[in-house]
């Protein structure tokens, strides 16, 4: 009985609701959460045809030299690769990380790479995959290079040296320049960075390079493969060539004398390269750049010669010297005001000896500062009773020096015929960098 009235009551508040209905407010709609879009990195279309395998003279490491092609629609950079050394029935023998030789590579660009690993017996075939990359969003230019020629110069390795021009209507600023060498049936055989300055090109502008092969040998042949990105608009740097001429030493060697005044109210660090031409052809390319800051007002003296050490590349011929031509190219960007403090370092001098044609400069240089110093460097002015330079040179003495840290240094400059040393004044200064 009390659930018949139980269900009557409900059944009556049902149809009183019906026939009242409460007030009713809007609410918004709800909806659940947006799950956020994750774009994967789309897969990099590139070529990675079989690389060569070379093997060093002493036997005890495997060079392996290939190509990669960047068949994606954009640009890659930061690329990572895995070279294996397999067997004949396809085992992995030995696995190596490296990279491309270009740092970035545009749609349809390519590169060469060059990766060294320990020579494993039975090594039939290499195997080149892509680890990892980036998708570069970056305008990239078109560089052409043109004929390089095969050069052996004396007391280094074979060297090829050319030009790299900037085609284009716009400042292109160079990020890398490679040349591959195939062997007479087709196969890399060796692949190279080279050393390109000028790096910053004005429209129409081209800049000498200088490339020294791993492994050169008779019958290879070379290609090129060069990057570029747009540059900023591109002023004359305030550094000054005011002398730039070839003098000769006792036996008859010429050098070349350069003399450059930084025109600015900055010290500056001077880029420069120095290229050799005879007759139209391109001889050698040697970085000219001084190792230490120019002082505001300062003529900083150098010389360019043949020799044992760097720069080895530039081989000056003894013969036909007056038909030689020294060009001496500023870099815009490279040539900059010195983030710090130029300071004066320590230098005791226990070696100054004349050979007849070179002179000899040997000591120490000390950091007294308290902190390191960035980038020692020593350089070095010889002049006659007149003032007039005979011979300079500068050296980079390593990155830092901490606080009563020395570093020894010997020095070699040419002495131009008819000097006498021992009447000759010297100028010797040690300098480094506190940032």
């Amino acid at each position: 009985m009390r659930s018949m009235r139980s269900l009557s009551a409900l059944l009556l508040l049902a149809l009183w609701s019906a026939c009242n209905p409460a007030p009713t407010t809007s609410i918004p709609p709800t909806y659940p959460p947006a799950t956020p879009t994750f774009h994967a990195t789309p897969t990099l279309a590139a070529s990675l045809p079989e690389p060569g395998i070379v093997y060093t003279p002493a036997g005890d490491e495997a060079v392996v030299v290939g190509m990669l092609e960047n068949q994606s629609p954009s640009s890659v950079s930061d690329l990572r690769l895995q070279i294996d050394l397999l067997d004949e029935a396809g085992a992995v023998l030995a696995s190596q990380q490296g990279e491309p030789l270009l740092a970035m590579l545009p749609a349809g660009g390519a590169s060469p790479y060059q990766v060294i690993l320990p020579a494993s017996p039975g090594a039939a075939s290499a195997r080149a995959q892509i680890l990892s990359y980036r998708t570069a969003d970056i305008e990239m230019l078109p560089l052409r290079v043109e004929t390089a020629e095969e050069l052996s110069p004396r007391g280094s390795s074979p060297s090829l040296v050319g030009y790299v021009t900037n085609p284009g209507s716009e400042p292109a600023t160079v990020i890398g320049l490679a040349a591959l060498a195939r062997d007479e049936s087709g196969r890399p055989s060796s692949a190279a960075l080279a050393s390109v300055g000028p790096q910053s090109l004005r429209p129409g502008e081209r800049a000498p390079f200088l490339i020294v092969p791993a492994m050169a040998a008779a019958g290879q042949r070379y290609e090129f493969y060069a990057a570029a990105i747009a540059g900023p608009a591109l002023e004359d740097p305030p550094v000054e060539v005011v002398t730039n001429e070839i003098r000769r030493d006792a036996q008859g060697n010429p050098f070349l004398l350069v003399i450059m005044e930084n025109r600015s109210d900055l010290p500056l660090w001077a880029s420069a390269t120095l290229s050799l031409e005879q007759d139209g052809a391109q001889l050698a390319v040697v970085d000219a750049s001084p190792a230490s800051p120019i002082a505001p007002g300062e003529q900083r003296a150098l010389t360019f010669w043949q020799s044992a050490a760097p720069p080895a590349a530039l081989s000056i011929p003894a013969e036909g010297a007056e038909s030689l031509q020294f060009i001496l190219r500023l870099d815009p960007l490279g040539t900059r005001p010195v983030a710090g403090r130029v300071m004066d370092l320590r230098l005791e001098l226990l070696r100054y000896e004349s050979t007849g044609s070179r002179l000899i400069l040997g000591g120490t240089i000390t950091n007294p500062h308290d902190g390191r110093v960035e980038r020692p460097a020593l350089q070095a002015t010889l002049r006659d009773t007149a003032g007039e330079v005979l011979t300079a040179g500068s050296l980079s003495l390593g990155e830092h020096l901490a606080l009563g840290e020395s570093a020894s240094f010997l020095l070699l400059l040419p002495l131009p015929r008819d000097a006498e040393p021992a009447m000759a004044e010297y100028d010797l200064k040690a300098v480094g960098v506190i940032p």
